[in-house]
């Protein structure tokens, strides 16, 4: 590399430029998957239980705005748009995953000592 000519550098930008398309598309399909995901469990918590009411709610707000943004091209997937994405998606894994683990394994929640 130290070596290469200035007839090389348009070679090196197809490639970087090739890798910079692989690389948003997996990152759409990872926010687009992984909100899809949050839609089905906050919906079946919704209907069956399962974690708290507020966090199911903000599942199903959240992630179909994030699955909009990207489907008409408003949410961009540079560095802020993910970090949104991230922001938005660690707030609903981190709540849902500090309830499933504050129970006991039979899906009941911990009683208080002297209840």
């Amino acid at each position: 590399m130290l070596r290469d000519v200035a007839a090389n550098t348009h070679q090196w930008q197809i490639v970087i430029d090739g890798i910079f398309q692989i690389n948003q598309a997996f990152a759409s399909i990872y926010s687009v998957a992984a909100s899809l995901a949050m839609i089905l469990w906050s919906i079946s918590a919704l209907r069956n239980g399962g974690f708290g009411r507020g966090v199911a709610v903000y599942g199903c707000i959240i992630a179909p705005l994030i699955v909009v943004g990207i489907g008409i091209g408003h949410l961009r997937l540079d560095v802020h748009g993910m970090a949104a994405i991230v922001v938005a998606q660690a707030i609903w894994f981190i709540i849902v995953g500090s309830q499933f683990y504050s129970r006991q394994a039979g899906g009941v929640p911990p009683q208080s000592p002297g209840a």
